[in-house]
């Protein structure tokens, strides 16, 4: 988690341009595809996926990542930039 916390440190509050999307989608896939095993081992085990902690956490991570990618008004019905 550390790992993900300072890849958003790193891209919050970058001019926001569709460069800056895609070289945040590129550092988010490196990071995925780096930790796959630990992740895949943390989705599956609802242990972990239910615990208050992870969850909220978890939740608190994806609006920045999303306020990061589709700004305040993140609409599913747009196409992705």
């Amino acid at each position: 988690m550390a790992g993900l916390e300072e890849l958003l440190n790193a891209h919050e509050g970058v001019p926001d341009t569709p460069a800056q999307h895609r070289r945040f989608m590129a550092d988010y896939l490196d990071h995925l595809l780096c930790h796959r095993r630990l992740i895949a081992y943390m989705v599956s085990d609802l242990a972990i996926v239910a615990h208050p902690v992870i969850a909220a956490g978890s939740a608190y991570r994806r609006a920045r990542m999303q306020a990061m990618l589709a700004g305040d008004g993140l609409d599913f019905h747009e196409p992705a930039r």
